[in-house]
Formats: structure tokens, sequence, C-alpha cells
């Protein structure tokens, strides 16, 4: 099983009104009580599961006389929290400033951190101004990030969640969760989103991206400078900006030659302070033999497979998905389906329709379809796949989707028939990878040549935050490894691959009595 990403999440209910303005609503918010046993370092006020190394950091710290220090972290799940006073009553309307210094020694690579602030409301609201999401590019001196949220009606709990990459050593330092100063002059000027994504572009392209800069009570042009730390290749097309209103600046990265760029972009102004985004680009030279993603699909029933087992070894990280036989099918302004190669070199297919800078302005529908499958000649007809998804949350709504469907394009007119398979959907099935078997034994209207599509739906943009990764996808094995089942004994337990029990309605990879089973 690979695991290539976790978590750290630092979740709350917490008290706010106007008086406790500047009071730090979290506890040991900067990890100065600790304790060390043979299970590890724990932190006062904070719960952590077991599988996280957390380390106090007394030689390298913000403030006070130590910091949290993560590495080695390796499960997906939710690893820090606590609850603050539960009697307390989260205030409507009241706006709440969030913050924490962060410090990168091991890096593996762009959006090792991000953070996510989202409230629990009863009834439950899906309003996108509910959410903060932000990738934070922390590097090898200590930065803050910052950033407000404010609460809306009937809130019950704000959830505090930096998620650690995997492979990363990671110090933090100094959270808190403060009421906003509620002065009405007071001088404020913010950027959305407060931080950007790592730039991709072939040598001579451009890539941009906007941040939207919000001022009130200025008395001073705001003036915007671009320091450049490595290479020079990022511009910004505004050097001043109008005050007391939004304004969007686009940022450019118009590499000129092949290699890796940073630089530090700074938005200041003498009264509200500065605003620091930094900079980070990838620039490649384009090969005269660049290939395009496909926009329609075209089914070719030639030469099927009675055999198929693609582990996607030959993926590349962060670029298109170019398999020998199969099709990889998007709209011309989307990003297709595209290879990722983890910190281990295991490699798989990822589908997303996020976009940092972009709002959400329409769906992207993303397919990629298998070569052409035998099914007469295979000596099994069961086909397999693994599949994870990544940053599903249930107190958002989330439109997007991952489906299967089975193709027959032996006719005329090409059939389509989506398939019930458990793809994950809901929160707790993050980050977990989950081996999916569809059996086509005894099914009387298969044709002998058929195709699978991996069909990924959902907004583009800033709303399109799930990710999903296929793996390991198979046809015809000879064996695989399961005893397929309806039922099994209900008088012993049963569990998932997590270890979770389940009972005899769940779906899928069962163990018991020490053997496995799939449980149709």
């Amino acid at each position: 099983m690979k695991n290539r990403i976790t978590l750290l999440v630092l979740a709350f209910i917490t008290a706010a009104f106007a008086a406790q303005a500047q009071t730090n609503l979290l506890k040991n918010g900067g990890f100065e009580q600790s304790s060390t046993s043979f299970l590890g370092t724990s932190f006062d006020s904070w719960d952590k599961i077991p599988s996280t190394t957390a380390s106090a950091q007394t030689d390298d710290k913000v403030e006070g006389n130590q910091s949290m220090q993560i590495t080695n972290a390796t499960a997906a799940q939710r690893e820090f929290y606590q609850d603050l006073t539960s009697s307390a009553a989260l205030v409507e309307g009241t706006t709440y400033d969030l913050s924490f210094w962060c410090k990168k020694t091991v890096a593996k690579g762009d959006e090792d951190i991000i953070f996510t602030a989202y409230w629990t409301c009863y009834p439950p609201s899906s309003k996108a101004s509910d959410t903060v999401r932000a990738v934070v590019n922390a590097t090898d001196s200590w930065s803050q990030f910052k950033t407000q949220i404010t609460c809306p009606a009937k809130a019950q709990r704000l959830t505090f969640d930096v998620k650690v990459a995997t492979g990363t050593t990671t110090l933090f330092d100094d959270c808190q969760v403060t009421v906003a100063e509620s002065d009405p002059d007071k001088p404020i000027m913010t950027a959305t989103p407060a931080s950007l994504p790592a730039f991709e572009a072939f040598v001579g392209e451009t890539k941009e991206a906007t941040i939207k800069i919000h001022s009130e009570n200025l008395t001073n042009l705001p003036t915007i400078s671009v320091e450049h730390i490595k290479g020079a290749a990022f511009v910004s097309y505004s050097s001043m900006l109008p005050k007391n209103t939004d304004t969007d600046v686009t940022i450019a990265f118009k590499p000129q030659e092949a290699g890796n760029f940073e630089s530090k972009l700074t938005i200041h102004n003498s009264e509200a302070g500065d605003i620091v985004i930094n900079l980070y680009g990838t620039a490649t030279q384009k090969g005269a033999d660049e290939i395009d993603w496909q926009t329609e699909a075209k089914f070719d029933l030639s030469n099927p497979l009675s055999y198929l087992d693609e582990p996607f070894n030959n993926a590349i990280k962060n670029k298109t998905l170019l398999i020998d036989g199969w099709q990889n099918i998007a709209p011309a302004d989307a990003r297709p389906w595209w290879g990722y190669v983890d910190q281990d070199n295991n490699s798989y297919a990822k589908a997303t329709a996020y976009q940092s800078s972009v709002q959400t302005n329409g769906e992207w529908t993303l397919r990629l379809i298998t070569p052409a499958l035998d099914f007469k000649n295979a000596a099994t007809k069961v086909f397999g796949f693994n599949v994870m998804a990544q940053y599903i949350s249930d107190e958002i709504e989330n439109p997007t989707s991952l489906e299967i469907y089975y193709i027959d394009a032996t006719g005329a007119t090409v059939y389509e028939e989506k398939i019930d398979a458990p793809i994950p959907a809901t929160n707790d099935e993050n980050d977990q990878w989950i081996p999916i078997l569809i059996d086509f034994t005894g099914q009387q209207f298969i044709a002998d040549v058929f195709f699978m599509e991996f069909r990924f739906s959902g907004p583009n943009g800033k709303d399109g935050a799930v990710v999903y990764y296929i793996d390991d996808v198979s046809w015809g094995k000879l064996s695989t490894g399961l005893q397929e089942v309806k039922q099994l004994d209900n008088n012993m337990p049963m569990y998932n691959l997590l270890g979770i029990e389940v009972d005899s309605n769940y779906r899928g990879i069962v163990i018991q009595n020490g053997q496995k089973y799939l449980l149709k």
C-alpha cells in the first residue's frame, strides 16, 4: 500500500467575543508544554495519533522556549487537535485572525504544506466564504502564514488544518487564533489567495496567476516589488496599486531558460504593513515532438489485450499522462490526467480540476480510457484497479466525482454504461488506497472487445480541490488472490484493510479469520 501524503490537523471548538481581541484562543499554541516518554513526545492540550513523529526543538524556534518538529509523518488521518471551552458560543459575523510560523528543514517538493480552515455548521453550510484553503510555500527560514475567516450563522466548530506531505521535516511555532480588531479606522491590507502554488512552464512560455489585494483606511498608495532570489523569471504587471478598494494583481512566470526559479513578491504599505508571497517556478525545454492530449475519443478495436497490467511506471511527474494504447481526453482549455511520482518512486495517474488562481467558471470532464480489452480470450474476466481520493470534505459540498464506465464501440453507435463501484466519496476515505475488482464472469452481454473508462468530473478553479489517483489497473490476471463471496460467517468478526471492524453490509475486501475475501 502506498502512503503518499500525511496531514496534521489542529481542530478546536472556541469562544470568541469582541473583548477577547488579541487573546490566543488556542491552548499551548506555541507548543511550550510537552512531555517525553517511550511513546515519543506529546504536547499538552494536543492529541496526536501514534504514527506521526513529533519532537520538541529548543534550539530552533520563533518564540518561547521551544517549537514542534514533525518528521516521518506517514498516516493520512487527523493527528493533532484540541477542544477549547465547549460551553462557549461562536459569534456570528465575527472575523478571526489565523496564523502560524513554519520552517522546512527537509523539503519534498511542491505543496509540502497545505492550510485549510473551515466551519462546521448546523444546518450544514457550503459557502465558499466559509472556507479558507492555501498552499503555504515555507522555506528553510522561519516565515509566518496569516489569513482571516468570518464566522457564519449556526457555526458549531472551527477547524484549523495543516497538511504536511510525507517525506518533509517541518517546524511549527506560535499557532494563533484571535478575534480580529474591530477598529473601523484601522488600516487593512489583505491578499487572496495568501500564497501561490509553484509555477510550471516551457522556456519562452508565460504562465500567469492573479492575487486580489483588498485595502481599507489607507492614506498612502500600496507599492509592489519583486526580489529575485534564484533566477529572474517572475514579473508583476503593476508597481503601484489604488488604495481602499479591491484590485487584481497579475503575476507572470516568463522563463527564458530551463531551471528552477525563486522570487519574493512584496506588497508594501507603511500603514498596513507588508504582504510577502514567495514565488517558485520550474521551466523546461519543450521538445519538438511534444504531444497534446486528445479532445475526442477514437476507439481502435484491433489488437485487443487479453491481459493488462498497468502500474503507470512510464508516468512523468506533473506531465500529461501518455501511456501507449491509452486515451487521455480533456477539453482544450483543461489540464488532463497527468502523471505523478512520489518520493519512493511510485508512479500513478492523477486527475484534479483545482486551480488556485482561477475562479470557478465551469466543469471539467477528464477521461482516461484503457486500450481495447479482449473479453473472449481473457484467462479471467476480472477488471481491477486501486483508487485514492484527497481533499474530500463532508462539511463542504463536493460536486467532484470519479466514475467507471464500460464501453462497447463495436457497433455503429458507441454504448456506455456506468458501473456501480465503491469509489471513495467521503471524508473518512481520504488518503486511503482502495482496491476495486469488477467481475464480468457470467455476464451475457459483454462485447468480445470492449473498453473501460475512468471519468473524472468536477468544477475547475478554486472549488475543484478534490484529487483522484489511479494505480495498478489490470485485466485478465490469472489470480486475484481473493475468494469472491456474497456473505461470510456472521459469528466471526471481520475487518477492512485498515483494520476497522465491519459488518455484513460492507462491500469490498475484508479479512476474516486471517483470510482475505471479496464481499459482494
